[in-house]
């Protein structure tokens, strides 16, 4: 198996985990102090996003954007807040 194929299993593998465990939870659950699950979810999402930008953009031999340049806290409030509207429960 190649590298490529192992990484997308991987990835799709713990998806099905994040959902499973995702599945038994309550969107509001405090997990951190003054962070729900749901916010937890959306920071993961947002990092998600900038990784799959990054990737892109190294793939297409562009430098990659800075997705934090404001800073790790600015760029996390601005993907959970981004998010909030969302739905907690996965449609697809």
């Amino acid at each position: 198996m190649d590298t490529k194929t192992r990484l997308i299993q991987q990835l799709d593998q713990s998806r099905q985990k994040m959902r499973a465990a995702q599945a038994a939870m309550k969107a509001s659950a405090e997990i951190y102090p003054a962070w729900t699950i749901k916010e937890l979810l959306a920071h993961i999402t947002g990092w998600d996003d900038a990784i799959i930008a990054s990737l892109c953009a190294h793939a297409e031999g562009r430098e990659p954007a800075m997705p934090a340049s404001r800073g790790v806290d600015a760029y996390n409030a601005e993907t959970v807040s981004t998010r909030r509207a969302f739905p907690f429960q996965f449609t697809c």
